[in-house]
């Protein structure tokens, strides 16, 4: 608790014995409504966190080396670039837990890759999910420029066999001149077929290359 003036700060205390939030969504005090019509930033939205945190987790170091690669989304600079370097420079540092890359790969970004990460939704577990995410964002927007768009938007229908969807998605693999990464290729290939395929795919493994 604190004050402001002669207006005093503090959350209301619950029936549960815990003080609630003095702060609104709106990024208000709740107890000063008049500050609803500054222009004050979302404190709920700048601390968002949408690591889903699982109390099972291994700790992360207390000290991170300084040498953490870093990514502003600056002109030049390559998500999957970024994504092999960092991977490697945590397994260099003896950092091998999913959890802990993470954790920590938030710490790689700055200037404006951080709007972007603060405006996921609280749903992520897994590097994977974390990684695909940062490559869809920043990365897709550039690349449906040079016809990815012919495999994001290409679809088995039940007509169609296994072989002859393969053959095609091949075929439009051919036409689109950006590199891509091979995880996310597999991702687009495994969401084109029909669910029982995709299914069966995931338990084998997808061979999408030529």
């Amino acid at each position: 608790m604190y004050t402001m003036g002669n207006q005093t700060m503090g959350g209301a205390q619950s029936s549960s014995g815990h003080l609630s939030s003095p702060w609104s969504k709106s990024g208000a005090p709740n107890n000063l409504p008049f500050l609803a019509t500054l222009d004050i930033p979302n404190l709920y939205k700048l601390t968002n966190n949408p690591i889903y945190h699982d109390l099972q987790w291994s700790l992360i170091p207390h000290k991170i080396p300084v040498d953490i690669p870093k990514f502003e989304r600056k002109q030049g600079e390559d998500l999957g670039t970024h994504v092999t370097t960092y991977h490697l420079w945590c397994v260099s540092n003896s950092m091998v837990d999913d959890s802990v890359w993470l954790r920590i790969f938030p710490c790689t970004l700055t200037g404006n890759a951080t709007k972007w990460y603060i405006e996921l939704p609280r749903a992520v577990n897994t590097f994977d999910t974390l990684a695909m995410e940062f490559l869809k964002h920043f990365q897709l927007p550039i690349r449906y420029e040079t016809g990815t768009e012919l495999l994001t938007s290409f679809h088995q229908d039940t007509a169609t066999h296994i072989y002859d969807h393969i053959h095609e998605w091949r075929r439009k693999r051919r036409l689109v001149k950006a590199p891509i990464p091979d995880f996310l290729l597999t991702g687009w290939f495994c969401k084109s077929l029909l669910p029982q395929t995709a299914r069966y795919v995931a338990l084998g493994g997808a061979v999408i290359e030529d």
